[in-house]
């Protein structure tokens, strides 16, 4: 359950970053607007990830784990709809608002239900869903991008956001 969210982040990342040209001409910028969209992302997971991580020991980290999914595929929808770049930036902030609560969650969740023995494995698991996510994620999105336009890269997290929500609220 922990590794859907974790794949779903880092797929995202590789997948916009091949997918910026694209956006570029869609709304008619240059790079020194698009680049926010990655940079945005990036700072707000790297501003919230601490906060997440202690709010989680406070009240659950199923429950921000669970939280961050949704709202990772809540923001992915809404950036997949943006009308300008500068929505599309603002989106951007809101889906690394969910992808910090999992990412902040992911380990400690397999570090507290895996007994010490399993634990390594657990966490190795995580590791190569890590280096999955953004291996895959250029090649996809490039795929996507040609294919099907600059939006079903957000759109592709839709699925895998629900079966995220569904597994952490059931496991």
């Amino acid at each position: 359950a922990a590794c859907i969210g974790i794949l779903m982040a880092t797929l995202d990342s590789g997948m916009i970053s091949v997918s910026l040209p694209t956006i570029m001409g869609h709304f008619q910028t240059g790079i020194e607007t698009v680049q926010w969209v990655v940079l945005a992302y990036l700072l707000t997971i790297t501003v919230t990830l601490l906060s997440f991580g202690r709010l989680a020991d406070m009240i659950g980290r199923k429950m921000i784990y669970s939280v961050g999914v949704l709202i990772f595929a809540i923001g992915s929808a809404l950036c997949g709809t943006a009308q300008s770049a500068e929505l599309l930036i603002a989106y951007r902030v809101f889906e690394a608002v969910g992808a910090s609560m999992i990412m902040a969650n992911s380990m400690a969740i397999a570090s507290a239900v895996f007994p010490p023995k399993e634990r390594g494995m657990a966490l190795g698991i995580i590791g190569t869903t890590v280096a999955t996510g953004v291996t895959l994620g250029p090649s996809i999105g490039g795929v996507l991008t040609e294919g099907l336009g600059w939006q079903s890269v957000f759109f592709m997290n839709l699925p895998l956001g629900a079966i995220g929500v569904t597994m952490g609220l059931l496991v």
